[in-house]
């Protein structure tokens, strides 16, 4: 006889992560449909949520690190999804649908709902008639009233008011003309080669400097024999070029893919808790009374589009980037 504990466990971790992987069995996901129309456009439907079944097990959901991040021993975690292996087992063997109280059958990897709006998140909202409301006065200014009465041939302008325009256009290309021919008028150029240069006279003063100069000139050259001669090496002036990641680094822009909105603290730890045992950076804020949780990433180095896609398989199916909500 299959045990139905567990099944209020696969209902909580659906629902409170969108997503719960049972090993040998497969993989649980709560998919959003949006709110919207009718074809007439007259009636508003609800959001909802519903259930999608997937033969494949995602690792990353794995039933029993959920229930070990929810609280429970690692013992207790084990011997729940080992009930639920073994009954399914069984069930196979027998060519049985195996059974998940109150939630619906799995039968040749696929699963069946008991009930239609057992996953629903939005249960108790109705649809919305809307009727557009007719009767009542549209008012308008005095000017659109004073020229909807007027005729079509006193709406047109006289000529008299494009003079004024014309004439300054008139002048500005005239000046825009003259200025580029004056320009283009070439200019004369004369030889300098005919031009002698004198040379500077040293003075009193300056002849002095030069002739102590040319005695310390001197007095090197000299020290410079009376030593042996040493081989330099030669300095390297190599200057290594930058690696591409302080390149990248100086161009990085930081973008943010909110997983989930919390109103208990603890949960929102929980999160931030998953997100750095993948690897990821993570991000919180508060918005609304709940605090957002999400990744932090480089968008210079990642596709935003392919790295959202990337956190919503891990942590959401839900998520969506910070500044679509800004």
């Amino acid at each position: 006889m299959q045990n139905r504990v567990y099944s209020r466990y696969i209902y909580q971790m659906l629902m409170e992560h969108g997503c719960v992987a049972v090993r040998e069995i497969g993989t649980f996901y709560l998919r959003k449909i949006s709110a919207k129309f009718n074809e007439n456009r007259q009636v508003l439907y609800p959001p909802s949520t519903g259930v999608y079944f997937s033969p494949n097990v995602d690792k990353d959901f794995e039933f029993s690190a959920l229930l070990i991040e929810s609280g429970l021993t690692r013992e207790e975690a084990a011997l729940l999804e080992k009930l639920i292996s073994e009954d399914y087992k069984i069930a196979v063997q027998k060519n049985e649908a195996f059974e998940l109280d109150q939630l619906g059958t799995i039968s040749y990897d696929t699963f069946t709902e008991k009930e239609k709006h057992t996953f629903n998140r939005y249960v108790g909202l109705k649809d919305l008639n809307v009727k557009v409301k007719s009767g009542q006065k549209i008012t308008h200014d005095e000017n659109f009233e004073y020229y909807l009465q007027q005729n079509v041939s006193d709406k047109k302008e006289s000529w008299q008011h494009y003079i004024g325009p014309a004439l300054i256009a008139l002048l500005t290309a005239l000046c825009i003309l003259l200025w580029f021919l004056s320009d283009s008028k070439p200019q004369k150029t004369e030889p300098v080669s005919n031009i002698t240069v004198d040379s500077p006279k040293l003075s009193a003063t300056d002849s002095i400097y030069q002739e102590i100069d040319n005695v310390l000139i001197e007095n090197e050259l000299k020290s410079e024999k009376s030593k042996p001669s040493e081989s330099k090496e030669p300095q390297n002036t190599f200057t290594p070029p930058l690696s591409k990641e302080k390149v990248e680094s100086s161009v990085s822009k930081e973008c943010i893919v909110i997983v989930g909105a919390f109103i208990e603290k603890d949960n929102a730890k929980r999160m931030v808790k998953r997100i750095r045992s993948k690897g990821y950076t993570p991000y919180e804020s508060e918005h609304d009374g709940k605090i957002r949780v999400g990744v932090k990433y480089d968008c210079a180095m990642h596709q935003p589009d392919d790295y959202k896609e990337k956190i919503k398989k891990f942590f959401n199916p839900e998520a969506w980037h910070l500044h679509d909500t800004l």
